[in-house]
């Protein structure tokens, strides 16, 4: 797959969170990753497992559990995009 524009993160970014959670239906940049269903500290390191893999990035943990948007989320994964 190809990895999109760093600009355009937070949609690619979102659909990972939702396959990854087994949500149907769009996430959105604003959506905290805090209150949706079966979200554990474990699933969320599948999570960033996943999304550090899609992007080819790496992501500090502190960091990850400090953000609690989709949209912080995607900042996080920009910034490794970038850098």
């Amino acid at each position: 797959m190809t990895t999109p524009a760093p600009t355009d993160l937070a949609p690619a970014v979102a659909a990972i969170v939702a396959d990854q959670l087994g949500i149907e239906g769009p996430l959105h940049a604003a959506t905290d990753l805090r209150t949706l269903d079966g979200v554990d500290s474990l699933r969320l390191l599948r999570l960033v497992t996943r999304i550090e893999e899609h992007f080819g990035v790496q992501l500090d943990d502190a960091e990850v559990f400090d953000t609690h948007t989709v949209g912080a989320l995607a900042d996080l994964v920009r910034a490794r995009v970038r850098a």
